[in-house]
């Protein structure tokens, strides 16, 4: 069966999803989820995500660059 043509709102769906889901666990390769998101402190358009691991609770937190400001 052929893959279905992907469209834009696929890809923001895929892009969702992997910001709801991180990376595997440092600690334990355990599966992370979300766990908050807040302005960064000191960066212009830049939040802090946290991520917790489901297996062991280490968390770890990310810079996500939100884009250019619109005028």
């Amino acid at each position: 069966m052929k893959n279905p043509i992907q469209t834009p709102e696929d890809e923001e769906m895929q892009a969702i999803q992997t910001s709801l889901n991180g990376s595997p666990c440092a600690s334990c390769g355990g599966k992370t989820r979300l766990a908050g998101i807040e302005p960064h402190p000191t960066a212009d358009h830049t939040d802090l995500r946290t991520y917790e691991c489901l297996v062991c609770g280490e968390t770890s937190t990310r810079d996500v660059p939100l884009g250019t400001p619109k005028i």
